[in-house]
Order: structure tokens, then C-alpha cells, then sequence
């Protein structure tokens, strides 16, 4: 196809997306963030001032995740947008910020501690070569899913409120006082997780992709992903996940909707057990933590009290 053609398809479509993207209502801030648990922080801290943009939708991955032309012309609009360094950001926001120069980008992780995946976590490409194969271990790589430690959402929401008293000044109050009352919902839910998951302290939990660990760490247990960056195991892998899995006496591993779970279903045919769903990108953070430590804990107390000791 004719580069001018191209050019011309494009151009097509940005008029369309500026056509479709309504316009930002004049009183509001409008701040953009790249998952839903972190948009429902900034609501929760800004309330009606703010319009927020999420980027990846509900069923999509930030793994494979793409803006449109739609969301290209909203970010061109916002004031703020809040990162935690996942891969599209990282192409994203330089190229958004050239566009919008009025734009502050925040990367919400500054400050917070970091945890790092381990070798139960990495995905390690054996696919089966031979032991000459050159082994890329992701051991020691960061894990960006901070939101699931509510201790780590309660400073990131601190960091929304201080940049948006800074962007609106005059909803300095408003962000405060709802910055405050989250932190203690936060606290309360923490101490809500902790008690349903105090039994099981020391236990691994079998996930297909490792979106668990802050969640998890915080609270003594320990998760043990069947893939890593969005790839399945090879058989050599599976079999020792299912080695594994059958020693610890699992029987139940847990999938998110954005993913497919045909490994997790082989792993679990072979332990004779079960696919429950976890979903770390439902919208409402408050309550999909908790159901998360309950449905946890309903699944792991049942088993001996010996596993992954």
C-alpha cells in the first residue's frame, strides 16, 4: 500500500477518534492511569473533580496491550498521567508527552519498595533444549504489580492527592479529606486480609501468571507461577510444576480472565484438581481484595496444614 495511502488511513482515523472522544468537561481534571485498580484510587481520592481515562479495558493485558486512536486524543487532553513503569508505558509516555506538553507524568512506584520475582516465579524458557540452550532466567527482574498490596495502594493514593491538590489547588481540602478516608479503608481491608489468610501463613499458592507476589508477601505466603511475560511452560517445566504441585499437595490454581488457561487445566487435570479465577485488574480494588483473601483461604485451609513448609 502507497505510503500516502497509509498516511492518509491514518490521518482518517485521528479525525474520526477526535470526532468520537468527547470533550473534557471544563471543570474537571482529567488524569489518565494505565490499569482500572489504580483509576478506582484516583476516583476514590478525587471524586467528582477528576475525569479518569483507563487505558487497558476490562479482558485486555498490559502485556499485549495497545492505545487507540480514541484514548491517543484523550490523553492528549489530560493534566496527569500516572505510570508504574509497565512495558507499554514505557513507550507510551514519551510520545504522549512530546504531544501534550502541559502534561505531568508520575511514576507511582518512586519511593516504594520493590519486590522481585524469584525462581518460583520466572518463567524459564526450558522449552526442552539441551543443556548447551542458552537459559535467560527472569530471576531478580521487578514486579510491577504494586497495586496488590494495600499498603503499597495507600502511598500511591497519597501521591495521586499531592499531585492533583498541585494541578487544582482549589480542591486541595476535598483530596485530603478523601485521601484520609481511604487510607483508613485501606488499613481496615489490610487487617481484613490478614486474618483470612493468617492460617495459611508460610503456604504457596500455584497461579498461571505472577500478578500475586505483594499481595501475597505481605501476608507470609508464597506464590509459584506456572508462566512468566505471558508464556506457557514447556513440558520439561510443566512436569515439574506438576512434581511440585503433587509434593505440596495443591488442588487448586488460580487464573485470571486475561489469560489463557489451558496450562493451568493441563496442570490441574493432573493433580486432580480444580481452575479458580482471581482477576487483579477488576475495577473495584476494595472489594475484589477481599474476595480475593477469602476465596484463598476457602481454597488452601481445607488441605494439610504441612504444605510448603
Amino acid at each position: 500500500m502507497p505510503k500516502t495511502k497509509i498516511a492518509l488511513l491514518a490521518l482518517v482515523a485521528i479525525l474520526a477518534a477526535l470526532r468520537a472522544a468527547p470533550a473534557p468537561a471544563a471543570d474537571k481534571l482529567v488524569v489518565a492511569v494505565g490499569v482500572a485498580p489504580l483509576a478506582y484510587l484516583a476516583e476514590q481520592v478525587g471524586g467528582d473533580r477528576l475525569q479518569v481515562e483507563t487505558l487497558v479495558g476490562p479482558g485486555q493485558s498490559p502485556h499485549t496491550f495497545e492505545p487507540t486512536a480514541r484514548q491517543m486524543v484523550r490523553l492528549s487532553q489530560a493534566k496527569l498521567l500516572f505510570i508504574i513503569d509497565l512495558p507499554f508505558e514505557r513507550v507510551l509516555a514519551p510520545k504522549v508527552a512530546a504531544n501534550n506538553p502541559g502534561l505531568r507524568v508520575i511514576d507511582l512506584r518512586q519511593g516504594l519498595p520493590t519486590r522481585h520475582f524469584g525462581p518460583a516465579e520466572a518463567h524459564h524458557h526450558d522449552h526442552d533444549h539441551d543443556a548447551t540452550h542458552h537459559h535467560h532466567d527472569h530471576d531478580a527482574e521487578p514486579d510491577l504489580h504494586v497495586w496488590m498490596s494495600p499498603r503499597l495502594a495507600s502511598q500511591m493514593a497519597a501521591a495521586m492527592a499531592q499531585a492533583f491538590s498541585a494541578a487544582d489547588p482549589a480542591g486541595r481540602d476535598v483530596y485530603q479529606a478523601n485521601l484520609a478516608a481511604l487510607q483508613k479503608r485501606l488499613a481496615d481491608l489490610d487487617q481484613a486480609i490478614a486474618r483470612a489468610l493468617a492460617p495459611l501463613r508460610g503456604r504457596q499458592v500455584f497461579v498461571f501468571h505472577p500478578a500475586f507476589g505483594y499481595l501475597l508477601d505481605d501476608h507470609g505466603l508464597r506464590q509459584v507461577a506456572i508462566e512468566f511475560e505471558g508464556k506457557s511452560p514447556g513440558p520439561k517445566r510443566l512436569a515439574q510444576l506438576i512434581d511440585l504441585a503433587k509434593r505440596q499437595r495443591v488442588r487448586v490454581i488460580f487464573v485470571q480472565p486475561q489469560f489463557s488457561d489451558a496450562s493451568a487445566k493441563a496442570l490441574a487435570e493432573a493433580i486432580d484438581g480444580a481452575v479458580l479465577p482471581l482477576d487483579p485488574l477488576a475495577h473495584d480494588y476494595e472489594a475484589n481484595l477481599r474476595a480475593m483473601a477469602a476465596q484463598i483461604a476457602q481454597a488452601l485451609q481445607p488441605q494439610g496444614a504441612g504444605q510448603g513448609r
